[in-house]
């Protein structure tokens, strides 16, 4: 399994160039977190997005989670997107694959792309995915939808007019089938990512009555309550 970190040098958006750092995310988080520091980038007060594109769903559960607590406690103002397969299907709490999720588990064990271990069958509906980034993992919260309602809240009415005059959907119930077996998912690492996944002020345009919210409570009220500590550090003697 891997993934690239994508850094820009210069940072201004109309003059810099990109640079693609390969990572086997099968080798030790701290590697990753060398990596960022060697192209300029401080884990600890960079603000810095990881974007997990159908990636996690190959790792073994347990790499899963050691890999999100890690990039939580070494990013502490990481944003973390993720897309990945949800079998259960739809913005629900079934622990069980739905009859299409069903087909979709059976393909990938016959294959031998993943285990009875691997993440995509140990956190089968959005909800699992989203208890397992803030109650497992302790990331401050996250918010989450399957992709068809992700189409219709995120996706703005130009993007989708822009996609509709692009490609037709033959069949779309089909596709609407497809939509509801994958999830978007995005949690921040602390209060600093919350214009990301605060539904109310969401930047990605999540809708409240479209999506799930967790919070961590723990999490929060530890913020709140270092803060003013924080700020007297600051005051001059």
């Amino acid at each position: 399994c891997g993934g690239f970190i994508v850094t820009t040098n210069p940072p201004h958006p109309s003059n810099s160039q990109c640079h693609l750092i390969s990572h086997n995310l099968r080798e030790p988080p701290a590697d990753l977190l060398h990596k960022l520091s060697q192209h300029g980038l401080n884990p600890l007060t960079d603000n810095i997005l990881f974007v997990v594109e159908c990636v996690q769903m190959y790792l073994l559960e347990t790499t899963s989670q050691s890999l999100l607590i890690h990039l939580r406690q070494m990013c502490p103002r990481a944003c973390l997107v993720l897309f990945d397969p949800i079998v259960s299907g739809g913005n629900n709490n079934q622990a069980a694959s739905s009859r299409f999720g069903n087909m979709m588990e059976q393909n990938l064990l016959r294959l031998g792309v993943v285990t009875r271990q691997s993440s995509v069958l140990q956190t089968k509906s959005l909800n699992k995915q989203l208890e397992k980034l803030v109650q497992t993992c302790g990331w401050t919260q996250a918010v989450g939808c399957d992709m068809w309602w992700a189409y219709y809240s995120v996706v703005t009415a130009a993007q989708r007019q822009r996609a509709k005059a692009t490609e037709v959907v033959d069949d779309v119930q089909d596709w609407r089938l497809f939509m509801k077996h994958y999830c978007l998912v995005v949690a921040c690492a602390s209060e600093h990512g919350l214009d990301f996944c605060e539904p109310s002020r969401s930047l990605l345009g999540f809708d409240r009555n479209k999506c799930t919210v967790k919070t961590n409570k723990n999490a929060r009220q530890q913020e709140a309550q270092d803060e003013p500590a924080a700020q007297e550090k600051e005051e001059p003697d």
